[in-house]
Formats: C-alpha cells, sequence, structure tokens
C-alpha cells in the first residue's frame, strides 16, 4: 500500500475506560493506518447516561488511512464495547486552516440595499488611539 493511497483524518472517540484507546489504536493499525499523533486522554462527565455511563474517556488520534479501510475501520470501532461514540472526520489541508483564519480575522458586512459584502478589518482590541487620531477620523467622516 503507498503513503500516498492514505489520506490524514482525525478520529475523535469517548470509551468506557482507559483501556479503550488501545483497543482503537488495534483497529487502526489493523487496517494499515499510520498514527501520526496522539491526544491526551481526558476523564469527562456526560451531560446525559449513554448506555448508562455517565463517566467517558475523550481522546482523539490524528492519523493516515487508507480510503478503502474506512468502512471497516468505522464498523470495527462501532462493534467495539469499549467505544461509546467516535468520529472520523478528514483533516484540513494547510489552505483551509488559512482559509478559516482569514474568515476569522475579516468581518462580513451585507449591504441591506445591494445584498453585496464587504470585508473590513476587524478593529484591534489592545489599539490605543490618540485623540488627534480620533478627531481626523471624525473629521474625515463627516466631510
Amino acid at each position: 500500500m503507498n503513503e500516498q493511497d492514505k489520506k490524514p483524518y482525525e478520529v475523535s472517540f469517548l470509551v468506557r475506560n482507559e483501556d479503550g484507546v488501545a483497543s482503537i489504536i488495534k483497529h487502526l493499525t489493523l487496517s494499515g493506518a499510520e498514527i501520526l499523533n496522539e491526544g491526551e486522554l481526558k476523564e469527562i462527565e456526560l451531560a446525559y447516561p449513554i448506555e448508562k455511563d455517565k463517566i467517558a474517556y475523550f481522546g482523539f488520534l490524528h492519523c493516515n488511512i487508507p480510503q478503502e479501510s474506512m468502512d471497516g475501520i468505522h464498523n470495527g470501532l462501532k462493534l467495539d464495547s469499549n467505544v461509546i461514540r467516535m468520529l472520523i472526520i478528514s483533516a484540513p489541508t494547510n489552505k483551509e486552516k488559512q482559509d478559516k483564519f482569514m474568515r476569522a480575522k475579516n468581518v462580513a458586512r451585507t449591504s441591506r440595499i445591494t445584498g453585496d459584502r464587504e470585508f473590513t478589518q476587524r478593529p484591534k482590541k489592545d489599539t490605543v488611539i490618540s485623540n488627534d487620531l480620533l478627531e481626523e477620523k471624525l473629521e474625515e467622516i463627516l466631510k
């Protein structure tokens, strides 16, 4: 199997006990996945009981998974008794991360008349503006 056939994914999960992570890693590696990063496992109190469990362990893994193994991994984890919930999503590429950053940095304003969207920079919160600059800005607006 080529490394080029594998795509980056993030596997997030809730497991009953700390040994559940080993079970998930076993399913992934048997299916040809390459584990890149393992997030810290955290014990959490569930908002509501899931299958009579009130406490679970939340964790995530970043890995490269072959496309053809996705159904097998999903079904195997679904049938595993240690896994309460799981979610597999494709990891964002660098371009997607950059686009998300740019959207967060800019504020969209929609004109009520034309419906056109105009992006403006958000003012920086830590910036201190002098009275002179404020007066200049007011004069510019009033012209």
